[in-house]
């Protein structure tokens, strides 16, 4: 009585390379079709003609008012970006600074402390 360690292969080992050859061969022409025929990402049309931008009148009250506020107050607001250093990688020791997070603020004294 044979065992299952004394049968024979089957197929060669050139079966399984023609294989997985075809199977790459597939998966290449499969990529270039759908790269070829993928919707592009902006539909802009580039011969188009500008419009001419037309003045639309006075402001009202509240817009005056927000742009006054905002004149008044951008000298006073800052950006807050945390940094922190990580590996750049799993092999080697060497540490990247990278932003941690970011915000704003602003300062409440001359003396611009946060």
């Amino acid at each position: 009585m044979a065992n299952n360690y004394e049968r024979r292969a089957t197929h060669g080992p050139l079966a399984g390379c023609l294989f997985l050859l075809v199977l790459l061969v597939l998966a290449v022409i499969g990529g270039v079709t759908l790269w070829r025929f993928w919707p592009e990402s902006s539909r802009l049309n580039p011969h188009a003609k500008p419009r001419i931008v037309e003045a639309r009148g006075k402001l009202s009250d509240l817009e005056t008012g927000n742009i006054e506020v905002y004149e008044q107050a951008a000298p006073a607001v800052v950006q807050v970006t945390t940094m922190t250093r990580v590996p750049s990688n799993w092999f080697n020791f060497n540490l990247q600074t990278v932003p941690k997070g970011v915000g704003s603020g602003s300062s409440g004294t001359r003396k611009a402390t946060l």
